[in-house]
């Protein structure tokens, strides 16, 4: 009678300590969504950063390109913080200029233009005139100067 009390017991006690569940690969996968999340929330802010920044290119272009007089220069701001300004114009639409995320210049290559001794415009990186993949500067005004466009990679 003491043997088949003390059976099932052990029987129980035998299949609770056999069994072991490795979980490991559910950990894994869980660390590669979390970086997956912070790499998407890098890549978002890039973008930001890409369309702002080329929004400054384009304004940067339209102003060389005017002989137009300013009328306004109005803050922009987003949740009770000044980000930008807003340029407006006499004779031309409106163009939108941001700052960087802190309000002042930071690491951001300085994308800029320059007067050279033919009277045209030159775009300029951190100081140093833009070239072509022939060397060649590259003109900031002028109905067929290109205009620098920014990008992440992304299509």
């Amino acid at each position: 009678m003491k043997a088949r009390k003390t059976l099932p017991l052990l029987l129980a006690a035998l299949a609770l300590t056999a069994c072991k569940y490795d979980d490991s690969a559910l950990w894994e996968q869980l660390d590669q969504n979390k970086e997956y999340i912070a790499a998407s929330e890098r890549i978002a802010a890039l973008e930001v950063w890409q369309a702002k920044t080329n929004t400054n290119i384009q304004s940067t272009r339209t102003l060389l390109g005017s002989s137009d007089c300013i009328t306004a220069v109005t803050p922009v701001t987003e949740a009770g913080v000044r980000v930008g300004y807003t340029i407006t114009f006499l004779n031309s639409p409106a163009i939108t200029i941001y700052n960087d995320e802190n309000g002042v210049a930071g690491i951001t290559p300085q994308i800029g233009v320059t007067k050279d001794d033919d009277g045209n415009w030159y775009w300029t990186l951190n100081g140093d005139l833009l070239t072509d993949g022939e060397g060649n500067v590259i003109q900031a005004n002028g109905d067929s100067a290109p205009v620098p466009q920014l990008s992440t990679g992304a299509s």
